[in-house]
């Protein structure tokens, strides 16, 4: 996975503690794009030339959860 554990768990490591204080809501969707243990670049090419393909795909991910951070 492109060597991004080491600083995936870092930023977990910071931001894990915020989470615990209920300072940040953390929504990790790090992996979303991850297919077979391959990055799936579509949704960067998508993101890049302003197809909605990859923005839609990680809005749909994450609406639910922000729905519920905000208590709606």
């Amino acid at each position: 996975m492109c060597g991004a554990e080491p600083r995936h768990a870092l930023a977990l490591s910071i931001l894990r503690a915020l989470h615990e204080s209920g300072e940040i809501v953390l929504l990790d969707h790090t992996w979303d794009f991850i297919t077979e243990g391959r990055t799936d670049c579509t949704a960067f090419w998508d993101f890049h030339h302003h197809n909605n393909a990859g923005r839609q795909r990680l809005a749909e991910r994450l609406s639910p959860e922000i729905t519920a951070a905000l208590g709606e």
